[in-house]
């Protein structure tokens, strides 16, 4: 029949609590001999006594407080113990947080270096590790369209042109826990008619989420933009699909940008508008927008490469009177 091996658990911390279990039943059993002592004393006290008698009562009076009186101190010792070694550990967690983090930029660093054969500066390391490898959410299938109207068919102030907007994506959390991603889209307000900017529709899984979102007025340089706000809970691993459409009021020379708040792998740009309208596209991107052929009253672009927070696209456009 064979041995079954028995390994004993020697660890540090296996150890520490075996002391601190001790420590505690020592600390236990002075008290209780001191608090028996003194009670002991008490009950003494009113048993006949002699000069003898009442010595020995003093005397255990005194030992049992003596005894009460050192298991507070060492308790008191071991708190304030435990206090400096609670405040030692935090220290030591921080300090390896700090190491761990720098471990991880060499290592991105060193792993650039071997790849690319390059030195990878740690202000670039940390941008992308900040922007892209630490994002909880990416987005794919993002399509925008822009419709412009005819200011002849459409009651517009002089020099101004009616647009809707609408756009729709899949955002992916790519986390192992719930997340909440926070929509936020805003459109610029006209100087005349601010009214007439408006938000119609929000949609999460094909239902409307619209009476759950926020809607208001921000501030921004130079102008001011109607913003509407939501949060929305994904699950780990999951994604959700959502679509915005809004309507504004834009100038006949005017331009609009789409910038990306989270990594994404691509954009589809779409533009429908009168004959005698131009519009351009330009991407906020090392890559090239690719045209894709259409009618000659609507545009089609399409980049599908990964983009990082802060890059986008700018539509600009010319409207004849």
């Amino acid at each position: 029949m064979g041995m079954r091996e028995v390994k004993m658990d020697n660890s540090p911390g296996r150890e520490r609590r075996l002391k601190d279990i001790l420590t505690l039943l020592s600390l236990l059993l002075i008290m209780l001999a001191g608090s028996g002592l003194f009670l002991g004393s008490l009950v003494w006290r009113h048993a006949p006594s002699n000069n003898w008698a009442e010595t020995g009562q003093d005397g255990m009076k005194e030992f049992g407080l003596s005894l009460l009186e050192a298991g507070l101190v060492i308790l008191l010792i071991e708190r304030r113990s435990a206090r400096e070694q609670l405040r030692r550990t935090e220290e030591l967690v921080k300090e390896a947080t700090s190491e761990t983090r720098s471990l991880i930029e060499d290592s991105i660093g060193n792993l650039f270096d071997a790849v690319y054969k390059k030195r990878v500066p740690p202000a670039i390391v940390r941008l992308y590790e900040e922007t892209a490898f630490k994002a909880p959410f990416f987005r794919t299938h993002h399509e925008y369209t822009c419709t412009f109207y005819d200011p002849a068919g459409t009651a517009t102030p002089t020099g101004m042109i009616r647009a809707t907007f609408y756009q729709k994506f899949t955002m992916h959390n790519l986390t192992d826990s719930e997340k909440t991603y926070n929509l936020s889209c805003e459109t610029q307000l006209p100087a005349t008619q601010a009214e007439r900017c408006r938000f119609e529709a929000l949609m999460v899984d094909g239902v409307s989420a619209f009476d759950r979102a926020k809607v208001s007025h921000v501030e921004r340089v130079g102008y001011t933009a109607l913003l509407i706000s939501h949060g929305e809970r994904i699950a780990a691993g999951g994604s959700k699909d959502f679509q915005i459409r809004f309507e504004n009021l834009r100038l006949r020379r005017d331009f609009e940008v789409v910038m990306m708040n989270c990594p994404s792998d691509g954009i589809i740009f779409r533009v429908t508008h009168p004959s005698n309208f131009d519009v351009t596209l330009a991407a906020l991107h090392p890559q090239e927008l690719r045209p894709v052929p259409t009618a000659d009253t609507s545009k089609e672009w399409e980049l599908k490469a990964g983009f990082m927070v802060g890059q986008g696209v700018c539509s600009t456009w010319n409207a004849d009177e």
